[in-house]
């Protein structure tokens, strides 16, 4: 007859088939000083020499239970010691009562990476077990966190791995009583302020007794269908994002809006939160809700704008979605205005190259030349120098084709360039006029209409580290790409 594994050889059995813990790895220990944390620390102290392990540990003092956090941080100091582990000590106050639980929890996780990335450690190790898993799945059911949320916490993610998710919290503590392991009790987890608490002591206790004995284990197999279930559409929505996306900069995610209503409810809302994590370097926060403020604005007529959790404004404007961490009623760019030096051949100027030729002959060949992509102006009808700018209030010009000035912002208007984007448009002009409306039209007093000796050729391409189809949108009424000409 074979003997029962040890907690501690089923750990590191787990650890080590689930690929969670690697030869060699440096991890980050988080440590309250709680059965949990405690029983992890010890744990990995096993495992420490056969896989040659590098640990630290974490503990952080929010200092919400008085003096009871200060015995908690001296009680993981002198564990630390006796196990000779490297412990780093981190005190975390807060201004208000106000969501304390979602505080804390934003406070430990950006210091955890914060050490993470300063000590170039490979990953935090986190002490959630079974029963904490059953827990966040109600949770994040009651928040209406989607499919992602119901499949609870991964045990490998984000630099973070959990290798306590296979076990629940009495066989946790019974190996601690086993082996006279002493932990402390955190008096906090009876607080009924805290909504996990009031699941963890109140709701699981009576859905135990009235429902299901065995509701956490239930719990615990839907969590692993439904990351199944989430993992085949984050694959399937990074197939979408090749397609939806237009143009992406550091600062924001262009998206083809009729593309993107032609896709189902729940691919819509996987694409959209995946852009929101890309600009907000994460997918948390971005709940039910946040994907319903979204619909109303696609939905709705006109231009408009909404604001979501981490600073990220979604705008629809005409045929396009953006996301963009750039506040749109504010100017973001330290470059007003450029003098062009009659020297200079080549610059760039916001998200264009423009290049600098002076003829005395007109081409041969013009074709559309005072069009979207270059100009041929005319220098003895120009005031020197010339100058780049962005728009200014009661801009007026006389596009091409036309007698009569024109508003600029009736222009815009007209050609449906975006609100967010009108700011950010190159106005090339001289002293006293405007002359080209880069990327859109240029105006009919500097054109070459007639025989000269002084002519400049200006052309431009896009300049982005993104894609390029939404740069090139100014362009696509030519019938694709556009023409250099030769001269």
């Amino acid at each position: 007859m074979s003997v029962p594994l040890t907690l501690a050889q089923r750990f590191a059995r787990h650890v080590v088939n689930a690929k969670l813990i690697l030869p060699g790895m440096k991890l980050v220990v988080a440590i309250s000083g709680g059965v949990d944390s405690i029983a992890l620390l010890h744990l990995l102290q096993q495992l420490k020499s056969d896989l040659h392990l590098t640990l630290i540990a974490v503990h952080i003092n929010h200092h919400l239970r008085g003096e009871e956090s200060d015995l908690d941080e001296r009680f993981v100091r002198r564990l630390c010691d006796r196990l000779n582990i490297n412990c780093v000590v981190k005190h975390v106050r807060f201004d208000t009562d106000k969501d304390l639980e979602n505080q804390a929890r934003m406070a430990r996780r950006e210091i955890l990476y914060n050490i993470l990335k300063s000590y170039k450690f490979d990953r935090i190790a986190l002490a959630h077990q079974k029963n904490d898993q059953a827990e966040t799945v109600i949770m994040n059911l009651v928040r209406g966190s989607g499919i992602t949320g119901m499949g609870g916490m991964k045990p490998d993610g984000d630099n973070i791995i959990r290798p306590l998710l296979a076990f629940s919290r009495p066989e946790i503590e019974q190996w601690l009583v086993d082996n006279n392991i002493e932990w402390r009790e955190d008096m906090s987890n009876t607080d009924a302020r805290f909504t996990r608490n009031k699941i963890r002591n109140e709701l699981i206790p009576w859905m135990q007794s009235n429902l299901n004995h065995a509701v956490t284990d239930r719990l615990l197999l839907q969590s692993h269908i439904f990351r199944q279930a989430d993992d085949y559409f984050r694959k399937h929505t990074a197939r979408l994002i090749k397609k939806v996306i237009t143009d992406e900069t550091p600062d924001y995610l262009r998206m083809d809006l009729p593309l993107l209503k032609q896709l189902s409810e729940i691919e819509q809302y996987y694409v959209l939160r995946a852009c929101y994590g890309i600009l907000g370097k994460t997918e948390h926060e971005f709940f039910r809700y946040s994907f319903t403020e979204i619909r109303q604005i696609l939905d709705s007529e006109g231009s408009k704008q909404t604001k979501l959790a981490h600073d990220i404004h979604v705008i629809k404007q005409y045929d396009e979605l953006v996301m963009t961490t750039l506040d749109p009623t504010k100017e973001h760019t330290d470059l007003k205005e450029l003098t062009i030096d009659e020297e200079r051949t080549h610059f760039v100027f916001f998200n264009w190259r423009f290049t600098l030729k002076y003829l005395k002959n007109l081409p041969k060949t013009r074709g559309d030349v005072n069009a979207k992509q270059q100009i041929l102006i005319d220098l003895n009808k120009v005031n020197l120098p010339l100058k780049l700018r962005t728009r200014e209030p009661g801009d007026r010009f006389i596009p091409t084709g036309m007698k009569d000035e024109k508003k600029l912002k009736e222009f815009f208007i007209d050609e449906k360039v975006p609100r967010f984007d009108r700011d950010k448009v190159p106005i090339l002009a001289d002293t006293e006029k405007i002359i080209w409306i880069v990327g859109y039209r240029a105006d009919a007093r500097a054109i070459c209409d007639s025989p000269t000796n002084r002519i400049l050729h200006i052309s431009i391409e896009p300049v982005t580290t993104g894609r390029k189809r939404a740069a090139n949108r100014a362009f696509s009424q030519t019938g694709g790409k556009y023409d250099i000409y030769e001269l």
